[in-house]
């Protein structure tokens, strides 16, 4: 006799499904890696550029912009927020501390900097 049992038919539908369900769990295991780490760069470059704000007014202003900042931004549906802190470390030498905060469904993210600024000899009108 030729042609498929009704058993060996059921058996090659259970692989073929068992197979797309793995096909489909990677699927959405790579969406959602990919939702966490474009948050996570999107916080990395709102943060750099934070940090560049703050190292250009505690080395250059004439008066250095020393102190607490905070406030948010949303981007792609989701809410960040920032908190910046410059202190003076040195003479010439400033500390500036930021930390940018998001959610990631349930789970709270955050991402923290520090960087030292010193004002170059230019600034200084030497």
């Amino acid at each position: 006799m030729a042609g498929l049992t009704m058993i060996e038919l059921m058996v090659a539908v259970c692989f073929l499904a068992l197979g797309t369900l793995l096909v489909q769990e990677c699927f959405i295991r790579s969406a959602a890696l990919y939702g966490r780490y474009s948050s996570s760069l999107r916080a990395r470059l709102y943060a750099s550029e934070k940090l560049w704000e703050a190292r250009e007014g505690a080395v250059y202003a004439k008066e250095p912009q020393l102190g607490s900042d905070a406030g948010a931004f949303d981007a792609a549906g989701r809410r960040y927020d920032w908190t910046v802190d410059s202190s003076q470390e040195g003479k010439d030498l400033y500390a500036i501390r930021l930390a940018v905060r998001w959610t990631d469904g349930n789970r709270p993210v955050s991402l923290e900097r520090e960087a030292y600024a010193a004002k170059p000899k230019t600034a200084l009108g030497e």
